[in-house]
Order: structure tokens, then sequence, then C-alpha cells
């Protein structure tokens, strides 16, 4: 699990075979921009099926309510993906499952 913050442009455009172009406009749209219109893109420019919510059992965010994370679906939970962590307010170049199994008992 990679802080997205930290994540080079190679290592991006590589995880999701995208040009560094693409790339650094992923990056910009999902440090710069709202967390729901950088997940439309994101899921856009990696064709994925989707943008999904992870629900927790706590209330964490006026905004988001009781959803622990965002993320596009890939098509399998162990597919690198881009995943918007609520409770941290940090993106994550990371796959879904690895990222819930942390989690533990605190998300459904």
């Amino acid at each position: 699990m990679k802080n997205l913050k930290r994540a080079s442009l190679v290592s991006l455009s590589m995880a999701f075979h995208i040009d560094r172009d693409a790339a650094s406009m992923l990056k910009d749209m999902c440090l710069c921009g709202g967390v729901d219109h950088a997940l439309a893109y994101a899921n856009r420019v990696l064709g994925g099926h989707g943008v999904e919510s992870v629900e927790g059992y706590a209330y964490d965010d006026r905004y988001f309510g009781c959803i622990k994370a965002l993320y596009v679906n890939m098509g399998d939970v162990y597919i690198t993906t881009i995943l918007y962590d609520v409770t941290r307010r940090q993106w994550y170049l990371t796959d879904m499952g690895t990222w819930a199994e942390k989690q533990g008992d605190k998300i459904k």
C-alpha cells in the first residue's frame, strides 16, 4: 500500500499501463481536485468498473457518513487501484483486498 503523494509518475503509469501524461493528470486530480470528480476521472482513465464504497460501523465524516473508503473497481480485489481512505483523508495506490485486510473489523 503506497501513499499516492509519494508515488512517482513512473510507478503510477506502470501500475495502470498508462502514459506519464495520464498518470500526471490522475495524480493531480486526486491530490488537488474533489474526491468524487477524481474517482470518476480515474475510473474513466483506468477502464474501471465504477466507483464503489466500503462501509464501516462508525460515523466518521459529515459528508461521507459511515463510508470508510472509495475506490475504483478494477474487476478483482487484488488488482492495483486508486483508493481514498475517508478516515485518514489520504489517497492510496493499493489493491482493495490488502487494504480491507488491514482494516480488520472496522469495515462491513
